[in-house]
């Protein structure tokens, strides 16, 4: 039986043809030494086109920092901005990488929870309501991982109206899936809003939208007494990003609409799929995303059925571990995500994967 790997944060496409050319290119020019610390003045100057582009917001490539991928800018940024026995406020679900490297840093997670009832929504009280003297970072992630919730303008606004009044807590934006929407929806992104106190910081990268997750390309934006920090700290810990990398980074930006639309339309299609089988499934509920590429599953009324509770399917982690072992799909516990009884599906797999998948849940449930 083959393996269906649903688990996975990184989609199934193949990296732009126009990537792998300039980077082939690039290595035969023996673009192989170390480069510029902060990365190729022609990638800095790609992204922060891109975001003129996509979002009208204007930004100096002197603020955009490449780094080798997103992990690489957060543990970055989280080290120059943070210290032991700090505390961040992190709404819940939350993707688990975040708090795997505050605990590398000895910072303090604060629990932001939202649930599906209210779509996930974060209220300036709720978020004001966790603030201690010992805040220095609110983190969000739009689109929103695993729920693929995308947060609007004023709900935006609103969070930053409320945080210059503590001028001490930093704000991160993460933007890894901003180019993943669905029904014509759209991302507002950090830098669109002003920034008087210097302290918006916003993360990226190509894994994602780009199907280029072993590449390694990722960046930071920030305000210059920030991002001078993180500079040096990329100078003491990698050197800067290989160069001949960065190359396959600037094709990529330059050739995105001979790409991007073809994928999301095949991610559209999955999705669609996905949800029509989800439908007709009435003990699991879900949030159907605007974008990303999972789908957060609550489990939570078909854990409690009798003929799971035989089998000792009480828990997601127990359901995903019994889906890995007998029907040979992988897909992530909500545990990992501070949300028990949850699951997250990815559908950025190939179509014949996910019908095959589906197919197996369908034996699966209609022997219970």
């Amino acid at each position: 039986m083959k393996n269906l790997d649903l688990s996975s944060g990184a989609a199934h496409f193949l990296s732009p043809r126009a990537a792998v050319e300039n980077t082939i290119a690039a290595l035969q020019k023996n673009e192989t030494f170390y480069g510029e610390i902060a990365g190729l003045p022609a990638l800095r100057e790609a992204v922060a086109k891109r975001y003129e582009t996509d979002y009208q917001a204007i930004i100096s490539p002197e603020h955009v920092l490449i780094t080798a991928g997103t992990k690489h800018a957060l543990f970055t940024l989280f080290s120059v901005v943070l210290q032991p026995g700090d505390e961040v406020i992190l709404p819940a679900p939350t993707w688990f990488g975040f708090t795997e490297l505050f605990k590398l840093l000895h910072v303090k997670v604060i629990l932001l929870e939202t649930v599906p009832e209210e779509n996930y929504a974060i209220t300036p009280e709720k978020l004001e309501g966790l603030i201690t003297e010992k805040t220095k970072l609110f983190i969000y992630s739009n689109p929103g991982n695993p729920t693929g919730r995308i947060y609007t303008k004023p709900e935006i606004e609103s969070w930053l109206n409320m945080l210059e009044t503590y001028p001490q807590v930093k704000i991160l934006s993460d933007e890894i899936y901003d180019l993943i929407v669905y029904d014509q929806h759209k991302i507002t992104s950090l830098k669109q809003f002003p920034d008087p106190q210097q302290k918006h910081m916003l993360v990226n990268g190509f894994s994602k939208n780009f199907g280029m997750s072993g590449w390694r390309i990722g960046y930071i934006i920030a305000p210059e007494e920030i991002l001078k920090k993180c500079v040096h700290f990329q100078q003491t810990t990698i050197s800067g990003v290989n160069p001949f990398i960065q190359e396959g980074g600037v094709a990529t930006l330059e050739s995105l609409p001979e790409f991007l639309p073809e994928r999301i339309e095949a991610l559209q299609k999955n999705r669609k799929l996905l949800c029509n089988w989800l439908d007709k499934q009435p003990e699991i509920s879900y949030t159907k995303p605007d974008a990303a590429y999972y789908i957060f599953a609550d489990l939570n009324k078909l854990l409690q059925t009798e003929k799971l509770r035989q089998k000792g399917l009480t828990t997601s982690a127990k359901f995903c571990q019994f889906m890995q072992d007998e029907l040979k799909i992988l897909m992530q516990p909500g545990e990992k995500f501070n949300a028990p009884g949850f699951v997250r599906i990815t559908f950025a797999v190939p179509e014949n994967d996910l019908l095959e998948t589906l197919q197996r849940l369908s034996v699966f449930l209609e022997q219970q």
